[in-house]
């Protein structure tokens, strides 16, 4: 009987162990289960929900030049890589460029370092940009790049932005232009559609984005001067009307042609500044400093009428010339100071 309990103990030890032993491993299987990324490579987010994979982006500014005005377009250059944690995606060649007239990578390569997949290439390009000339010569110009990721909904695949490299290279030049500042960001864009997709309709689809931000201020005043120089030139001259003899009919005329030339030169003046900016609509400080030169020249004109029939109706002299002195002076304190006004307006933003 002795025996028997011996036996008895000594099985219910091993049933013991054996259920500790296939516990543990169903535990560790669980574990291990949890840790370990599903087919798609993702892992749980703390929500339940799925988390995308990620590639991290980065990106070094080469250059920016051959702005062009007329067709709102500018060139850039730079080398742009992604370190993925395996083969799976391939941002740089799934990658498009949305603000992009043209654009080539070359220069590719790649390798395995430390198990992570880094890539590489160097992009050229002509991308489109809108050119607000409102403030121009004092104007800031924040010019964008976006880049959106076309193989992968933003569920399976996000771009992470590498932080930790200078987006600008530390020769970064731009002729007339002084660079601010650059930033590499992402973002999730959503297209209001699914592209006819029949097991959603009317629902919608997010991509991933990432959008290089290059902000530039103008620092070179030459060229206002240049679209400016004949407006004030002419101004100038219109003055001269105001000092002819006034009692001489045959003055009128000339004071007239004098106002007709410099009304003339103000309006291709403005004519030639609007084709050089590209700015058929709205109006730039350029613009509006024309204006008000345009809006001088008719009040001489205006004068130059008044001050003949003031002579007709045998108006003295003194009193005809005092007019025109009075008038003459608040055209050219009205023209200095709505001038500086707008200057000053355009300058500080």
């Amino acid at each position: 009987m002795a025996q028997g309990t011996v036996k008895h103990v000594w099985a219910v030890l091993l049933a013991f162990i054996l259920a500790i032993a296939f516990g543990s491993a169903l535990s560790g299987g669980a574990a291990q289960d949890q840790a370990t990324p599903g087919a798609e490579g993702v892992l749980p987010a703390a929500d339940g929900s799925v988390a995308p994979a990620t590639c991290r982006v980065g990106l070094a500014l080469e250059s920016v030049h051959n702005i062009d005005l007329n067709n709102g377009t500018t060139d850039a250059d730079f080398w742009i890589w992604s370190v993925c944690p395996d083969a799976r995606f391939e941002p740089l060649t799934t990658m498009e460029f949305l603000s992009a007239n043209s654009a080539e990578m070359s220069m590719e390569g790649g390798t395995v370092v430390g198990g992570v997949h880094w890539t590489y290439a160097r992009v050229s390009g002509t991308f489109r940009h809108f050119w607000d000339l409102e403030r121009f010569p004092f104007d800031r110009q924040v010019f964008r790049i976006v880049m959106e990721d076309t193989a992968n909904v933003a569920a399976d695949f996000a771009f992470e932005a590498d932080a930790g490299n200078p987006i600008p290279e530390t020769d970064l030049q731009m002729r007339d232009w002084r660079l601010v500042g650059a930033d590499l960001e992402t973002t999730t864009h959503t297209y209001l559609t699914t592209y006819g997709d029949p097991s959603d309709p009317d629902g919608s689809t997010d991509y991933s984005r990432l959008v290089l931000t290059v902000t530039f201020e103008r620092d070179d005043l030459m060229s206002f001067f240049k679209l400016t120089f004949v407006v004030y030139i002419a101004f100038l001259i219109s003055l001269i009307s105001y000092f002819l003899n006034l009692h001489n009919p045959t003055m009128l005329t000339a004071r007239m042609r004098i106002i007709s030339g410099t009304l003339f030169a103000v309006a291709v003046s403005m004519r030639t500044a609007t084709s050089t900016l590209s700015t058929e609509e709205g109006l730039t400080l350029v613009d509006k400093i024309h204006i008000a030169a345009l809006v001088a020249i008719l009040i001489d004109a205006v004068t130059a009428l008044v001050t003949q029939r003031l002579i007709e109706n045998e108006h003295t002299a003194a009193k005809v010339t005092r007019f025109n002195q009075i008038v003459m002076v608040a055209v050219v304190v009205g023209f200095v100071g709505v001038n500086a006004w707008l200057i000053g307006r355009a300058a500080l933003g």
